[in-house]
């Protein structure tokens, strides 16, 4: 790629191994734009950095919420899916009883049967979930608001 400034002081890069943009090197070239040299495009600001990490972070933690959680409702762990549609199901179940899909420690997934006790308790785990899953974004945000550097606010990753 090769980079062009116009008078205006607008960059257009171009690609010199596509034969339909060679027109357009040579007329910037023609034109005397300055060619860019150097890093380009140029790196993200501190704010930028720190609005894309932060929209990176907000993603990862939905992505964890809806990861599935733990709970041992039913007197063992099991493992509990949290997509929005199952948060439905559990909080139906929390009130009526009814099954609701898991999976045990041996790795089997079923549509379980719950009483409403046992719901409620699953209900109170995936937001048990959810709680820790927000406050490590808050958590997280805070440390990019307060990184000073682009390289600081990049290291702030959710894992």
């Amino acid at each position: 790629m090769r980079y062009f400034q116009d008078p205006k002081g607008e960059t257009y890069g171009y690609d010199e191994s596509d034969s339909t943009q060679q027109p357009y090197i040579k007329a910037a070239l023609a034109a005397a734009w300055g060619e860019v040299t150097g890093n380009w495009p140029p790196a993200p600001t501190l704010f930028e950095a720190q609005v894309s990490q932060s929209s990176a972070l907000s993603d990862a933690c939905s992505a964890a919420v809806v990861a599935g959680f733990t709970s041992s409702a039913l007197g063992s762990t099991n493992t509990y899916p949290s997509d929005v549609a199952t948060q439905g199901n559990i909080d139906r179940a929390a009130v009526h009883g009814g099954t609701i899909w898991c999976e045990s420690s041996a790795g089997a997934w079923s549509l379980t049967q719950h009483t409403a006790a046992q719901a409620l308790q699953v209900q109170a785990d995936l937001w048990t979930h959810i709680q820790i899953c927000q406050s490590k974004l808050a958590t997280l945000k805070a440390q990019v608001a307060a990184a000073t550097t682009v390289s600081a606010v990049e290291a702030v990753i959710w894992s």
